[in-house]
């Protein structure tokens, strides 16, 4: 199966994607190993037990905060993130992704409430950002068992109430989950990005180069991803076709080889 890039190139030929197309075919084989139905297997990382912090008190709720860093001037971000959010009953669970600069590790080190999350590289709405997630959130609660909330925040954000105003206004909501949410009315332009995005199926590549490929009938190509290029199945020279139950809904096909039964039935 020959992949291409954004400009219509083989992937597999260009010196800067040859390593992202490699990878990419990988996890097409990984995906169709797996049985039909089967959802994406959470990578076991190493066990990691942390002090349990200070209790909350009177008030105030207990919360952890998951910081995902990648950015050149993370270092700086996140120490003023973490100053501005710091609290005795806080929690502060950090990762860098591994193709980020490493800065930022050596300030973690030396903060005891921040605990450095093993790196991997992680596709921007990837299954990656996932893994992390579902890590974070089991590593706090088993150091932090009645923890209010988790607090999922990036390198690019910043704080504008402190961690005690914080505590104090999410006491009054516990059982509460906080979601943004975008709606055509008031962020046209970002909700129509959001839709276009759900379209296709998209199938994340682990390893180096881009985290993610893109498959789908009708796909325009376009540009680069948050976490670099996005890379497409050559068409060309295919009659590679699915049912008319499949293309309601994305699926991801191989229109190198004749496998429609996975279409049929293997939904990613």
């Amino acid at each position: 199966m020959q992949l291409l890039d954004h400009e219509g190139r083989n992937a597999a030929a260009q010196p800067s994607s040859a390593a992202a197309h490699a990878a990419c075919l990988a996890a097409i084989d990984e995906r169709l190993r797996r049985a039909a139905g089967d959802g994406m297997p959470l990578r076991a990382r190493t066990a990691v037990q942390l002090p349990p912090p200070a209790p909350a008190g009177p008030g105030r709720a207990s919360l952890a905060f998951l910081i995902m860093a990648h950015r050149r001037f993370a270092h700086a971000t996140v120490a003023r993130l973490v100053r501005a959010l710091d609290a005795p009953s806080h929690l502060f669970l950090l990762h860098i992704d591994a193709r980020a600069h490493s800065a930022v590790a050596g300030w973690a080190a030396s903060e005891p409430r921040v605990h450095l999350l093993e790196r991997r590289p992680v596709g921007w709405g990837a299954a990656s950002q996932v893994e992390v997630l579902l890590e974070a959130v089991a590593i706090a609660l088993a150091a932090a068992p009645s923890l209010d909330f988790v607090i999922n925040l990036s390198d690019a954000d910043v704080a504008l109430r402190t961690g005690r105003e914080l505590s104090s206004f999410l006491a009054r909501h516990r059982g509460t989950s906080f979601v943004a949410a975008k709606f055509p009315a008031r962020d046209g332009m970002r909700y129509g990005a959001h839709a276009t995005m759900r379209t296709p199926a998209w199938l994340e590549c682990r390893g180096e180069g881009t985290p993610a490929a893109l498959f789908g009938e009708g796909s325009s190509r376009c540009c680069y991803a948050r976490s670099g290029p996005i890379l497409y199945p050559d068409p060309r020279g295919s009659s590679c076709s699915c049912a008319a139950d499949c293309t309601q809904r994305r699926y991801l096909k191989d229109c190198c080889v004749d496998w429609l039964h996975a279409c049929k039935a293997d939904r990613l």
